[in-house]
């Protein structure tokens, strides 16, 4: 009768939050140690409030993101703690995937005008066939396939996204990169030389991307933002007004928003959101948009809250004219730093009415972003992904996989050798050379303390801090 009251209760209040996640995605001690004490945290435990420990200004934040007085009892948080300690695997089984060809598509070269292995923002421009490079330390490169800087600026914090336009640049900066909740990050506008910068947004919290459009239809651009935060946070759209200010209207209000892809879901003329939110309620909804900033979510695909979900992407993979989903969920910098089984390169395809099922999993050790395109120019598309954690003991190959699409959702895996030398934070994709094939830009984030990748059986790096996969095709 225990067992079932335990059960139960964790099934009632372990999913008024997220996905209810099942005992067997972590093993009994990264449940008692670490995730069922932060849990208690969110929940209003006082013996588990841990504010000392974090700086005045977090500190404020993240007690408003917790309730003022704990949402279930001593007794039954007992029974909900003994559930998982006792329902959880001694430690998690981890198959062995291997990946044994070498990829001979690309030849590797680095990026040698950049020396800092700090990499934060790679963003390729076709139009004019350059690569901006953005930093930890707030420094922003533009570069050409000679390698050459042909401009840099310093920003007033650490870039984390950038959008070309007509005659400018829109840049999106962290504030702080390090996880907080203080009001910090902006959006500029940066002059096309690299030489002005105009403040457009700020008070953002930790903001990691952002897209630019007309939501409304009254003439005037609008934002809307991933503010992920880290306790608090929200995805938000900013309007944008004649007087040049923009006014706030929040579409999803906790931390964890990641990235977003928009387009016009339901053909009603107005432009919808499709969002990726972490942390906590990872899943993938669509805002629609009903015109005069009136959004309405619906959640497309829900993961359990210990997934890691980091990145999508959106492509039509079956070629039926509807766009399917490419997901990765490999983030391990949080509370359970383990390897998982579950991590992996997923797509989800669409029934032609906007649902998604789940066609090709791969799994991969820590992975963080995959991007699909056609590589090999045959008609389809083929995917390459990073690992930010992947399995240094056993794999550590892996931390860059390339999958050839051989038909009908098919993909033949192989590892590029010279990859090994870098722990890859971003990953981008273009023309580099304008000889019309696509190449491949890694950029590393070799920082020791990220994660604690001691755990992963590594702890040096020497790499170049932008690898270049430059595509032989042609």
């Amino acid at each position: 009768m225990s067992d079932k009251k335990s059960e139960n209760l964790a099934k009632i209040y372990c999913s008024s939050c997220h996905l209810f996640p099942s005992p067997e995605l972590l093993d009994k001690e990264t449940w008692a140690k670490s995730v069922l004490p932060q849990m208690a945290f969110r929940m209003g435990f006082k013996e588990h409030r841990r504010l000392s420990d974090f700086g005045q200004e977090d500190a404020l934040a993240i007690l408003s993101s917790i309730p003022a007085q704990q949402m279930v009892s001593d007794g039954d948080w007992k029974l909900i703690t003994e559930y998982y300690v006792s329902k959880g695997p001694d430690a998690l089984s981890i198959p062995i995937k291997n990946v044994d060809d070498t990829l001979h598509l690309f030849r590797t070269l680095a990026l040698s005008s950049i020396k800092l292995p700090f990499i934060t923002l790679l963003k390729y421009d076709s139009g004019h066939q350059a690569l901006y490079v953005g930093t930890r330390l707030g420094m922003l490169y533009k570069t050409n396939h000679t390698q050459k800087i042909l401009d840099s600026t310093q920003l007033p914090s650490t870039p984390a996204d950038l959008k070309i336009r007509a005659n400018d640049m829109a840049v999106g900066l962290m504030g702080r990169m390090d996880p907080n909740d203080q009001v910090k990050g902006k959006l500029i506008q940066l002059s096309d030389n690299m030489k002005e910068q105009r403040q457009m947004l700020d008070s953002l919290k930790r903001p990691v991307f952002f897209e630019q459009a007309d939501f409304d239809k009254d003439g005037i651009d609008d934002f809307v933002v991933c503010n992920f935060g880290n306790y608090t946070g929200g995805l938000i759209v900013y309007k944008g007004k004649p007087n040049g200010k923009f006014e706030k209207f929040v579409l999803y209000p906790l931390a964890g928003a990641r990235k977003v892809f928009l387009n016009d879901f339901n053909n009603d003329g107005f432009v919808d959101v499709m969002a990726l939110m972490a942390q906590g309620d990872e899943k993938l909804s669509i805002f629609y948009n009903h015109g005069k900033m009136d959004f309405n979510e619906k959640i497309i695909l829900r993961f359990p809250p210990v997934y890691g979900s980091n990145y999508f992407e959106t492509a039509d993979f079956n070629g039926d004219g509807y766009l399917d989903i490419l997901t990765t969920n490999g983030d391990n910098a949080d509370f359970s730093m383990i390897q998982k089984p579950y991590h992996a390169v997923r797509i989800f395809q669409n029934d032609q009415k906007n649902n998604f099922k789940e066609v090709w999993t791969h799994a991969m050790p820590g992975v963080s972003q995959a991007v699909a395109r056609d590589f090999d120019n045959d008609g389809d598309l083929d995917i390459a992904a990073i690992s930010f954690f992947p399995d240094y003991k056993t794999r550590p190959e892996q931390n860059f996989v390339y999958f050839e699409n051989t038909g009908n959702l098919q993909f033949k895996a192989s590892v590029v050798p010279e990859t090994i030398r870098g722990r890859w934070l971003v990953m981008e994709a273009g023309d580099y050379d304008n000889d019309n094939d696509i190449d491949i830009f890694l950029g590393a984030f070799n920082f020791n303390e990220v994660g604690n990748e001691v755990l992963f059986g590594r702890r040096q790096f020497n790499s170049d801090a932008v690898l270049i996969l430059k595509n032989t095709l042609y």
